[in-house]
């Protein structure tokens, strides 16, 4: 079976929970984050500040748990069977 990684840009929020698994206490954001695990996986993030796949400021969406805020962005890799 052969996988794909796909690029995704995803938020400070996500980054920390994909990297320990630490959930912010908002429980809104919790559920959001949670949703966006179950239908997406486990994601690999990239959280270096400043890095190639770093946004400092963005007013797109987080293609993890779709939070609207604007705010950072981090470059994470999600693994696909095909």
């Amino acid at each position: 079976m052969e996988s794909d990684r796909t690029e995704l840009k995803i938020c400070e929020d996500c980054v920390l929970y994909h990297a320990t698994g630490d959930l912010p206490p908002d429980r809104d954001r919790e559920f959001e984050i949670l949703s966006g695990e179950e239908e997406l996986g486990r994601l690999d993030p990239d959280f270096e500040d400043g890095g190639e796949g770093y946004e400092e400021f963005s007013s797109n969406p987080c293609e993890a748990c779709g939070v609207k805020d604007p705010g950072s962005r981090y470059r994470a890799w999600t693994q696909e069977a095909l």
